[in-house]
């Protein structure tokens, strides 16, 4: 969930013009901080939640890999809200 969460923290910010670099560095690490426990109770809750259902076969695996396409779009947009939110608030602290 790190690699993920550090993917989306740094291409957010590829184009993103400031003052002092160090400043973005900092700010990025902390975005990391904050979003890399939150996306792991988000994705790996969600999975395993699927995963061990089907493992116990109290849902067919046709089911779960309805399920589990219906997740992933779902984590896709919360990155996408994600990206969104990281690079206006580098925008506006360091903007």
């Amino acid at each position: 969930m790190y690699a993920i969460t550090g993917i989306i923290c740094t291409t957010d910010i590829t184009n993103l013009q400031v003052k002092n670099g160090q400043a973005v560095k900092d700010a990025l690490d902390t975005m990391k901080l904050i979003f890399t426990p939150i996306n792991g109770m988000i994705v790996l809750a969600s999975l395993g939640n699927v995963f061990g259902k089907a493992k116990d076969q109290d849902i067919s695996t046709e089911k779960a890999g309805k399920r589990l396409i219906i997740i992933l779009v779902a984590i896709v947009i919360i990155f996408i809200f994600e990206s969104s939110y990281i690079k206006s608030f580098i925008t506006g602290v360091l903007g």
